[in-house]
């Protein structure tokens, strides 16, 4: 199946980010993917089945999150146009998935089946760029976020939140982003209100 324009692009604009590859690399990556369309609160991966496929997000806003016995959620990640998304952990051991992901948005995804790609860039050298782009990107997630919950504080957290997906904050609730920072809703509300106290003496 052909992939739109935009999907095309995207994918090309990760492999550019990464080194790039031949064009006609390119269009033999495109022919393993497969281009879905989501709904706003549709699942990309339910937690306990097998993750099989990665994504690249074309528009909206994906969610990564753990699902507690009593129905809450943790979140994990937030993907953005462009970003890679998929839980690297739970792609590479092929057991059930801890992670689930839904769409927070109405959007398109590009989707990046895993052992596949694994497969075609060990017969081509020139494709290794692209499946290490992809784990390079899914690493560099799971950096991130351990380092911003383990060495910054709610305050700093909240500024690296907004300087990342400020763009996209409209659409994720109080709770939500409260749970990515790893603090209460009520905690949230008051390192926005002391931000906004600090921005107007300015």
């Amino acid at each position: 199946m052909s992939l739109s324009p935009c999907a095309f692009q995207a994918l090309y604009a990760l492999l550019e980010r990464h080194g790039g590859v031949p064009l006609a690399q390119v269009d033999r990556l495109a022919s393993v993917c497969s281009e879905r369309t989501f709904r706003k609160g549709e699942t990309f991966l339910a937690a306990g089945e097998q993750a099989s496929v990665a994504g690249l997000v074309i528009s909206g806003l994906q969610g990564e999150f753990y699902l507690l016995p009593d129905g809450s959620r943790k979140a994990k990640w937030f993907a953005r146009p462009g970003d890679v998304f998929g839980s690297l952990e739970d792609l590479a051991r092929k057991g059930a998935s801890r992670t689930h992901i839904e769409a927070l948005s109405d959007g398109t995804v590009l989707c990046l089946p895993y052992a596949q790609l694994r497969d075609v860039a060990l017969k081509d050298a020139g494709l290794t760029v692209f499946f290490i782009a992809l784990i390079e990107s899914l690493y560099r997630q799971k950096s991130e976020r351990e380092y911003s919950l383990l060495m910054l504080n709610a305050s700093e957290r909240y500024e690296w939140f907004l300087n990342q997906f400020g763009s996209m904050a409209g659409l994720l609730s109080q709770e939500l982003v409260a749970s990515y920072l790893g603090i209460s809703a009520v905690h949230l509300s008051r390192v926005r209100s002391a931000r906004q106290q600090s921005t107007a003496r300015r």
